[in-house]
């Protein structure tokens, strides 16, 4: 399953997926459908190759990345081509991290059964999920009922937690419900990984260093470690700041790099390290204070970086 939507109107992803519908892989490949471009696109590589195509299609939510709205699903799954080029398999729905504030639960407003009533029980992200399959198993029952393959009706959720889970499942206990936990994955249990860069050189000196030529600290000394902006070291995404003690701490960095001072990723033993200056492609060189034992050529030293923008030269499994 591909979860970035198929769209026609990317010309270099277009001609992946061409190449991929041709080749053996073709069958197997499940592709997001959030747009009427990559609808219709679908629908004609599949009348091209003579076989259906596999297909999830994308639900807009309070997320409002990639989606198709109410209206637009309910005419996309009416299509008469559907049965013929299509295997359904399933509504995707991409949730934000958050609780939303304006849940999307217009669904309901699309069916003219009343006893369906309003969803009004759970968080804000599971009743989002309980309207948006209320109407999807509706849509399906009524376009292709007997027809319909024994996976059209399945949900793929992202970001709901165990609860979350939980209550939707009891909503609609007869509906597949497939979470989607890359991101559980990727941010969960951090102490699951531990990225590491080795000690290379040591340095005593109280002369200028690195590129830009900066004082090391005095008395103290200068580490050269593996590990540079390639790895992803000094690589972060704009962080969510949300409270007042967040935006002081990212203003208080802020005016330490602005004065040439910054926290590096590294750690030597309690201590955290600050960069001599920024790091360079593939390694870094650190300040390790006066008092402070140093280490020995070889070791290594913990590395906290995002394992999202991390490329490591060696990983090991224990």
């Amino acid at each position: 399953m591909v979860l970035e939507p198929f769209d026609p109107r990317d010309s270099i992803a277009s001609g992946v997926w061409a190449t991929l519908d041709a080749s053996p892989l073709g069958p197997r490949l499940m592709r997001t459908l959030a747009s009427e471009s990559g609808w219709h696109a679908a629908v004609e590589s599949a009348q091209l190759h003579q076989r259906p195509i596999r297909a999830l299609v994308e639900g807009l939510t309070s997320m409002h990345r990639f989606g198709l709205g109410e209206a637009d699903v309910a005419r996309l799954v009416a299509d008469p081509r559907l049965t013929d080029s299509i295997t359904l398999e399933g509504l995707a729905l991409h949730l934000p991290l958050v609780q939303p504030t304006t849940p999307r639960t217009g669904s309901m407003a699309m069916l003219r059964d009343s006893g369906s009533g309003i969803v009004e029980s759970g968080t804000a992200r599971a009743r989002e999920v309980i309207a948006w399959s209320r109407l999807w198993t509706t849509l399906v029952a009524t376009h292709l009922g007997a027809r319909a393959p024994d996976t059209a009706a399945t949900l793929w959720v992202s970001h709901l937690d165990d609860g979350e889970l939980a209550s939707v499942r009891a909503a609609v206990p007869d509906i597949p419900v497939r979470a989607r936990i890359g991101t559980r994955l990727w941010h969960g249990d951090r102490g699951s990984l531990q990225a590491r860069g080795t000690v290379l050189e040591i340095h005593r000196t109280s002369a200028p260093v690195g590129y830009r030529q900066r004082r090391p600290p005095k008395d103290g000394a200068v580490l050269v470690v593996s590990g540079g902006t390639w790895h992803g070291v000094a690589l972060e995404a704009p962080s969510s700041v949300q409270s007042m003690r967040a935006r002081a701490h990212a203003a208080g960095s802020g005016v330490l790099e602005a004065s040439g001072r910054a926290r590096s990723p590294f750690s030597l033993g309690s201590e955290s390290l600050w960069f001599v200056e920024p790091p360079h492609v593939s390694v870094s060189m650190l300040r390790v204070p006066r008092g402070v034992v140093l280490p020995v050529i070889g070791d290594e030293l913990n590395c906290e970086v995002r394992y999202t923008t991390t490329r490591a030269d060696v990983t090991f499994w224990n």
